[in-house]
């Protein structure tokens, strides 16, 4: 990184994500130094190539997304990875993390607005868990193009409230078909259809009232340029591997 707080950078996976990633990187002062994709993946040897590169965002998909991300901290390059739906191999990169001494940086959604949000509904839940008169549900909305359902922010909330609203035990995410919810059911659905859709609805539910907590991105900004903000405060800190929660504690401590 520059004196001046600039840094040089990668682009692994240029779709609509990595596209905005990039350019609001070079917005913010940044270099870009090399793209990468399905056409040209990504290698070590080409990131060593390249010379001095502080960074990698990894925007792709989650077939390819660990295999991408062992590439570059195999090359001693720090990484801010969009990719999600990936975790269930995170012990291999926590181990190719540990081995090359790098930083990396990886969450479900990069929005600080969204991290907030799931703060605001944690909290509420354990308030809701003691009045058992409310129901529980969730929804999500996602724009046509979106691949996984539901996604990871939706999961995440999913995990919340299993967390803390101690009478949902499971999640159902299918359509309930010719049947009602069970008592300890948590039913979060999703929707996929347009173009620039990005919703995530946390309702509180009682015979008479209901309390609903939603957030709703207008543009792609929202994810895009703290992404950016997590990789200028990732190459700040100590070699390892780090979460939205570890960014979002500096930022309201």
């Amino acid at each position: 990184m520059n004196e001046n707080g600039t840094f040089r950078f990668v682009s692994v996976g240029l779709g609509k994500m990595g596209t905005a990633v990039k350019q609001n990187a070079i917005d913010r002062g940044h270099i870009s130094v090399a793209d990468f994709g399905r056409i040209n993946p990504v290698t070590k040897e080409k990131i060593q190539a390249l010379g001095q590169v502080d960074l990698v965002f990894e925007c792709t998909l989650p077939s390819v997304a660990v295999d991408n991300i062992v590439e570059i901290v195999s090359a001693q390059k720090d990484c801010v990875v969009a990719t999600t739906a990936w975790y269930d191999r995170l012990e291999e990169v926590k181990e190719a993390v540990r081995k090359h001494n790098t930083r990396l940086m990886y969450a479900n959604n990069y929005s600080i607005g969204v991290a907030l949000y799931e703060k605001i509904v944690a909290y509420s839940a354990q308030l809701f868990n003691a009045v058992t008169e409310y129901d529980v549900w969730g929804h999500e909305i996602h724009h046509r193009n979106k691949v996984e359902s539901p996604s990871g922010t939706a999961k995440n909330l999913e995990k919340i409230l299993l967390k803390y609203i101690e009478r949902k035990t499971v999640v159902v995410e299918d359509a309930l078909l010719h049947r009602k919810p069970r008592p300890e059911e948590l039913h979060f659905s999703s929707t996929r259809g347009g173009y620039n859709n990005f919703s995530h609805t946390v309702s509180f539910d009682s015979p008479d009232q209901v309390i609903s907590l939603q957030h709703t991105s207008k543009t792609r900004d929202a994810f895009s340029v703290d992404m950016v903000k997590a990789g200028e405060w990732l190459l700040h800190q100590k070699p390892g591997l780090y979460t939205m929660e570890d960014f979002l504690h500096d930022i309201i401590q």
